[in-house]
């Protein structure tokens, strides 16, 4: 009864393929599947051959149900059985339930045993490996063993077009040169599945990242096949771009490569220095001039804002690519590492003298070093904000020693800072805000910003420039910016401000999340003041606190 009450849920349920990852492994006739579920929920597995209806009870093969441990992993193990009306040998559904979620099908290949080790044990020592990959008879036990056969037919497929068996002739001539007969079935098929993958990235014209999946590769814990498109699709066009291969080790280091490239494009102004020089010595470049002189120069803020901009208005696809950006960069930014420019100074007092304009913005930055700040000690829980923010100039002093931190901030000032932190100015970006001069210092930011979906006005067509930025403005401007670069996590739980009823709807859950991440804090007495103006120390804090610490 038990057994009808789940297959009634299963059939009831939505069906979603492929919605989690599944990773099936098998011991003899033992079967284990891990799927991402939700922490310490149940989920349900039920097996079926592939395409039986679970209506049905005699079509069940096993049912599990499994726990999720505290990671969100459920595991299920069952047997398969040694016998079955029409061979247990062939594909399986796994029907799998995850907590209160819909029922998705994973698929899996099984055959026994003993055909397994009988097929392994050909490939390693028969003369006609093709016979063997191409019987058709195989074809179950080939997939239970992990032969990549979709790659493989791909091939045989381009074979005929071109009217003869060229590709697969090599693919089993250069796998029977290379295999032993004491390897283990695992090590003669990834041996036979390495020369499929090369021969199908030298040789087939589309580029597939599902090719690239079969791989296994990973990049810093990461598996290709768990990438965003946009990694997936850079990695690919890199690895094709570069063929062909002549082993598939040179195949993983042209993924390494790849994805370094894609991190740096990529990376924040503030951490290329530490990505650039992490990657140097797998990238080639430690002894080129070019990364010589970048390592030496000692005004690497300017030079990586210099670096992000570039990449970000045309990546670069090759080693030279990034070379050719950073020599660039770097010649443009001759002299020392003071923020301001190469005014000189006098005294004691830090002041500098005829500061050029800031390169990102276009106005004065005057002297951002903290010996310079002279007015920053009243305000001692934002001193290590100033300080770092300034270092990185994101935000700047008055050029006269002082950075006025209990001054009010204008939305214009507000935005400018908050895309710079976060890595999103579009220099030839334009506004389109009625009360926005594309000529003005601050346009570019804003439209950036906009682009973004940071903010959207005070109105319907301006943006309220000139005005002070309120508290909870300033918190709805960071909370988008947090969700477009998905940095928030909660590290607190949250908090009812005694004055919450004054917190205008649009901001509430901005104010209540960025308050969980450990972002913001009220003003005391257990007020937010959400429309009190925000102050320049308030609002180096806040972007600190979501950016830079």
């Amino acid at each position: 009864m038990k057994k009808k009450i789940l297959c009634a849920v299963f059939v009831a349920s939505s069906i979603c393929m492929n919605v989690f990852a599944a990773d099936v492994s098998l011991v003899d006739n033992k079967v284990t599947v891990e799927v991402d579920s939700v922490a310490e929920a149940w989920g349900t597995l039920i097996v079926t051959k592939a395409d039986d209806s679970l209506a049905d009870d005699e079509n069940i093969i096993a049912m599990k149900q499994a726990k999720a441990d505290e990671n969100g992993k459920a595991t299920f193990n069952f047997s398969m059985p040694a016998t079955l009306e029409g061979g247990v040998n062939g594909k399986y559904d796994l029907h799998i339930k995850s907590g209160d979620g819909d029922v998705y099908i994973e698929s899996m290949y099984y055959a026994l045993p003993a055909d397994r080790t009988s097929v392994a044990g050909n490939l390693k020592t028969e003369a006609n490996v093709k016979a063997i990959i191409e019987n058709g008879s195989n074809e179950d036990t080939l997939r239970t063993l992990g032969v990549h056969l979709d790659i493989y037919n791909d091939l045989k497929d381009a074979d005929a077009q071109n009217g003869n068996t060229a590709l697969t002739d090599s693919v089993c001539a250069t796998f029977a040169d290379a295999r032993t007969a004491d390897m283990s079935d695992t090590e003669v098929v990834n041996l036979l599945n390495e020369k499929v993958i090369i021969q199908a990235i030298n040789t087939l014209p589309n580029k597939s990242t599902e090719v690239i999946e079969k791989t296994g590769f990973s990049f810093e814990n990461v598996k290709y096949a768990d990438e965003d498109d946009s990694t997936k699709a850079f990695v690919c066009d890199y690895i094709y771009a570069n063929k062909p291969y002549a082993s598939f080790e040179d195949i993983e280091n042209a993924y390494e490569v790849a994805n370094m490239l894609n991190v740096i494009n990529n990376t924040r102004f503030d951490a290329m220095e530490s990505k650039i020089t992490g990657y140097a010595q797998d990238l080639g470049i430690t002894g080129d001039p070019i990364y010589t002189n970048y390592i030496s120069s000692t005004n690497k803020t300017a030079i990586n804002e210099d670096i992000v901009l570039a990449l970000k208005n045309k990546k670069a696809v090759t080693v030279q690519d990034l070379l050719t950006v950073i020599d660039t960069a770097t010649k443009n930014n001759p002299g020392n590492n003071n923020p301001g420019g190469g005014g000189s100074t006098g005294g004691d007092g830090g002041t500098t003298i005829n500061t050029p304009p800031n390169p990102l913005t276009g106005v004065p930055v005057g002297n951002n070093s903290s010996k310079g700040f002279n007015d920053i000690e009243d305000v001692a829980w934002a001193k290590t904000a100033i300080m770092s923010m300034a270092e990185r100039g994101i935000i700047s002093g008055d050029g006269k020693g002082s950075f006025n931190p209990n001054n009010s901030v204008k939305r214009e000032e507000f935005v400018k800072m908050l895309v710079v932190a976060a890595d999103m100015h579009n220099m030839d970006a334009k506004s389109s805000f009625n009360d926005v001069d594309n000529g003005a210092w601050y346009a570019s930011y804003v439209a950036s910003a906009y682009n973004n979906k940071m903010i959207y006005g005070t109105s319907e067509n301006g943006f309220g420039v000139g005005t002070n930025i309120t508290r909870q403005d300033m918190a709805v401007m960071c909370y988008r910016a947090a969700q477009n670069a998905n940095i928030i996590n909660k590290v607190r739980d949250g908090v009812q401000f005694a004055d919450a009823d004054n917190i205008s709807s649009y901001a509430k859950d901005a104010v209540n999340v960025l308050y969980e991440a450990g972002v913001i804090n009220g003003i005391g007495d257990g007020l937010f003041d959400p429309t009190g103006t925000a102050t320049r120390a308030q609002a180096a804090v806040m972007i600190y606190n979501l950016f830079v610490k």
